[in-house]
């Protein structure tokens, strides 16, 4: 290999390791800011962005003022439609109401799916005309299984990182301009800053990557929401084999920080539904173990649900990556949305014929998520 050969890999390796670092140094600088102004917070509201000046500034670290301002009055425009969707009523994620609205509209989950235009697209069309049955066991799926175990731990995760900031829940919010889309954010916190969270079954994750399906799901749900920025989230969460193993569990990761981790009870009901209940936060393995696996009765008031197991886990990595509204990429997608469900009313309209079984395989994300 020759020398100009040798420099020529040497500068693109200095590139991509100068791009990581500026990356993680922009992220760090823009965390630390939106912690300034949740320390703010409740003086935020009450403020016009000219009285902004009136914020502390000893403590603002590796940004100016000005940069503060600008950021704070964006907080704040945030925060006013935050409080619209608060108002609306809460259709609850995965209750009977939830699915029947979801029968009418498009939702931004599916929406990568949906615009493809090939036979993921076409089967996605029937489901929603109900001329085709879906045949997938959701329940017996164990990668949906682990991402809906562990996202509210996930959740907590977050919120533990960020200053223990608040984060709202809700189900699905139907878009004000197209009657049959609408999107179930994982969560919005208080800045107004959008949750998506994922947590692998066995992909691997990687900073600065995410899935295009994903890409797509965070532009729709942050249209619907009227929001410009959402945090997608990665957890790797581990299963611990036995509760010993769960006891003799190091809590410090050897740099001061931590480790998450608890004690999930899984219960099951006659249709095969499951539920959890987790153990508290900040507490020790031995805390965790005698509230969750010692006191049954306590944690679980419905008697008809049967006890299946515990899961003992911990949080082997967390990436925060955030992700900015594209409005210009969102008004090509609006046609391609009414495209679809075009198609759908078309099946609608077809003469009735034998129920067609479909959705045999479920699509994930490379190979498990």
């Amino acid at each position: 290999m020759s020398n100009a050969t040798d420099t020529q890999i040497n500068r693109q390796i200095n590139r991509e390791i100068n791009r990581q670092i500026n990356r993680e140094i922009n992220r760090q600088i823009n965390r630390e800011m939106d912690l300034y102004i949740l320390k703010h917070i409740d003086r935020l509201d009450g403020l016009c962005c000219g009285d902004i000046d009136t914020f502390d500034s000893n403590d603002v670290c590796g940004f100016t003022m000005n940069d503060v301002k600008k950021r704070a009055s964006e907080i704040k425009e945030y925060r006013k439609e935050l409080d619209v969707l608060l108002q609306l009523p809460l259709m609850k994620q995965r209750t009977e109401e939830w699915y029947e609205a979801r029968k009418t509209r498009l939702t931004a989950s599916d929406l990568y799916d949906a615009i493809k235009g090939n036979n993921v697209s076409i089967k996605l069309a029937k489901k929603k005309a109900n001329i085709v049955v879906d045949t997938i066991n959701y329940n017996g799926i164990p990668a949906l299984k682990w991402g809906t175990m562990f996202e509210p731990m996930a959740t907590r995760c977050y919120s533990q990182k960020m200053n223990d900031i608040a984060i709202h829940d809700f189900g699905l919010v139907c878009d004000t301009e197209n009657e049959h889309f609408g999107a179930s954010p994982d969560g919005i916190n208080e800045l107004g800053i959008m949750l998506e969270i994922k947590c692998p079954y066995s992909r691997k994750i990687e900073d600065g990557v995410i899935p295009e399906k994903y890409k797509m799901q965070i532009q729709g749900q942050l249209a619907v929401c009227k929001l410009k920025e959402c945090d997608y989230i990665e957890c790797v969460f581990k299963s611990l084999d036995s509760v010993e193993e769960y006891l003799a569990l190091d809590c410090d990761d050897g740099n001061g920080n931590d480790i998450k981790h608890g004690v999930i009870a899984e219960y099951y009901n006659s249709k095969g539904e499951y539920v959890y209940y987790y153990s508290e936060a900040n507490r020790t393995p031995k805390e965790c173990v005698d509230d969750i696996c010692g006191g049954c009765d306590n944690i679980n008031p419905d008697k008809s649900l049967k006890f299946s197991k515990y899961t003992y886990w911990r949080l082997d990595e967390m990436i925060i990556q955030r992700v900015v509204f594209n409005a210009k990429a969102w008004e090509t997608i609006v046609p391609k949305i009414n495209a679809f469900w075009e198609s759908v009313e078309e099946y609608k309209s077809l003469p009735l014929l034998p129920i067609e079984t479909g959705m045999k395989k479920y699509m994930f994300v490379k190979d498990d998520d």
